[in-house]
C-alpha cells in the first residue's frame, strides 16, 4: 500500500502510482466503453472535489478511483459515530471515533494504487474553500449533510465564481435526485434561490440549530432542504411519507435505507463520468444532457425516472 502524507495541519495526500501500464491494465474492462484516448488524455487528467464523505461520498470517491480519475480530494470535518455504520464506506468498526476523512483516505488508499487522493479533515469552510479549488478542480461534488445549508451555499457560490461544475444528488427512501449546474457564471441555478435562502440567513440558521438546538431554526433548514432538494418522498407504504417527515421534525433525523447511498452514489458516478465526456471528448458519444435547471429523479421501488425542468 502506497504510503499517506501529511502535508499541512489539515491536509493528506496519497500520491497515486506512476505507471501507465497498470493504469490501463486497471481500467481496461472499460474499453471500448471509454476510449482509451479518452481514458489517458481526459478522465486520468481530472480533479475531482468531494465535499462531504459520509454516505454517498466514500462510495462515490470509490467509483472514481476505479473509473481512473487522476486526482480527488476529500474534504469533510465530521467524525465517524456508530449510526454511520450501516451506510458510510469508512464506518469500519475501528473507524469509530475517527475523522471522516481521513480515515476515509486510509480505506480507500488500500483500493487502488493510481488515483492521487487528498483528505481536507477542516471540511468546507470559508477560509479553504478558494485554497481546495486552486487544486486545478474541474468538478465539484455537493454531498455535504443535511443541516449545513451554509456550507453547501458556499461551495456554489465559489465554484460559480470560477465556472466550476457542481453535481449534487441525495438519497431519499429507494430513490436519489440529481441536481445539475453545469452552465457558465449567471446562467446556472443558484442553490439560494433552490433553498430559497441567502447565504448569511444559512449562516445564521445554521449556528443556531448546531449551538443551541434552536427550533425555530431547524425546522427553516428542513423546509428549505426539503422543498427544495427533495421535493417529492415516495411513499412507499401508506403513512411512510407522514413518519418519514415525523422523524425528521421531532429528532432532526434523515431516515435513511442502507443500500440506497450506494445506488445513489453509483447514478452520480456514471452522471461525472458522462459529464467528462460530453464536454471533453473528441468522439461523439450518444449522450443526453442533464435538465439543466431542474433534476433527475430515479427510483427503484417504482421503477421510474422522473425528469423535471424549472421554468
Amino acid at each position: 500500500m502506497l504510503e499517506i502524507e501529511k502535508i499541512s495541519d489539515h491536509m493528506y495526500v496519497r500520491k497515486g502510482k506512476e505507471d501507465e501500464e497498470g493504469y490501463l491494465e486497471s481500467v481496461n474492462r472499460q474499453y471500448p466503453i471509454i476510449t482509451i484516448e479518452d481514458q489517458v488524455s481526459l478522465i486520468r487528467g481530472k480533479t475531482v472535489l468531494v465535499c462531504g464523505v459520509g454516505g454517498m461520498g466514500g462510495w462515490i470517491v470509490e467509483a472514481l478511483m476505479r473509473t481512473g480519475v487522476g486526482r480527488i480530494i476529500l474534504a469533510d470535518n465530521g467524525f465517524f459515530d456508530k449510526s454511520n455504520a450501516h451506510r458510510q464506506l469508512g464506518a469500519h468498526t475501528e473507524n469509530i471515533g475517527k475523522q471522516k476523512a481521513f480515515a476515509t483516505l486510509e480505506v480507500l488508499s488500500k483500493v487502488i494504487e493510481y488515483p492521487t487522493l487528498f483528505a481536507d479533515t477542516r471540511g468546507i469552510q470559508e477560509s479553504n474553500m478558494d485554497e481546495l479549488l486552486d487544486m486545478g478542480v474541474d468538478l465539484v461534488l455537493d454531498l455535504v449533510e443535511f443541516f449545513s445549508p451554509e456550507v453547501r451555499i458556499l461551495i456554489h457560490l465559489k465554484a460559480e465564481e470560477r465556472n466550476i461544475p457542481v453535481l449534487n444528488a441525495n438519497s431519499v427512501v429507494f430513490s436519489t435526485f440529481v441536481f445539475p449546474f453545469l452552465q457558465p457564471q449567471g446562467k446556472r441555478m443558484r442553490m439560494e434561490d433552490i433553498l430559497q435562502m441567502s447565504y448569511s440567513e444559512a449562516k445564521e440558521y445554521a449556528r443556531r440549530f448546531h449551538e443551541t438546538g434552536d427550533e425555530v431554526a431547524k425546522h427553516a433548514i428542513i423546509d428549505s432542504v426539503m422543498r427544495g432538494l427533495l421535493p417529492v418522498i415516495p411513499n412507499l407504504y401508506d403513512g411512510c411519507e407522514e413518519e418519514y417527515w415525523k422523524r425528521l421534525q421531532t429528532e432532526g433525523t434523515v431516515a435513511i435505507n442502507a443500500p440506497n447511498p450506494m445506488f445513489a452514489a453509483g447514478h452520480l458516478s456514471n452522471m461525472c463520468l458522462l459529464h467528462v465526456l460530453l464536454k471533453g471528448s473528441k468522439r461523439n458519444y450518444n449522450i443526453k444532457p442533464l435538465p439543466e435547471p431542474g433534476y433527475v429523479h430515479y427510483d427503484t421501488a417504482s421503477r421510474v425516472i422522473t425528469e423535471y425542468e424549472r421554468k
